[in-house]
């Protein structure tokens, strides 16, 4: 119940900061942080009423676990397929020649960017139904 009362007050507390300073990412308005830090608390309320408390599966959880080896892997996969010219192949003449007539270019670039993760999302469960973990 606080976290639901803090959220819908940080939430009022944005939009009447708004007025005075608009919400801006680039620079982290008080009104920004606000509003995002609402809707994280709402989230985390909801991931816990549905996980703790009903059961719900934790689907994140491998992500978690290997949070070091996704990031670190993510970011040498990416620089390997920069560096080799097949990350602009694979979305020229995969995603979009596919996806962007039918949904635009923006959802061409989502797409990527969920391929990606999913594929460091599947090792990361593999890793953590093996019971490997990196961690430092």
């Amino acid at each position: 119940m606080h976290m639901l009362a803090g959220a819908a007050g940080l939430l009022l507390l944005a939009l009447i900061w708004s007025a005075y300073l608009p919400f801006n990412k680039q620079l982290w308005t008080p009104s920004f942080v606000c509003w995002t830090s609402a809707w994280a608390i709402l989230l985390l309320l909801a991931m816990h009423l549905l996980i703790d408390r009903q059961g719900w599966p934790a689907i994140g959880k491998s992500l978690g676990v290997n949070a070091i080896a996704v990031y670190a892997g993510a970011w040498l996969a990416s620089c390997m397929l920069a560096w080799t010219g097949w990350a602009n192949a694979i979305y020229q003449h995969v995603l979009v020649a596919i996806l962007q007539k039918q949904t635009g270019e923006e959802f061409s670039s989502f797409a990527y960017a969920a391929c990606f993760t999913l594929v460091f999302a599947a090792l990361a469960f593999v890793m953590n139904k093996k019971g490997r973990r990196i961690a430092i």
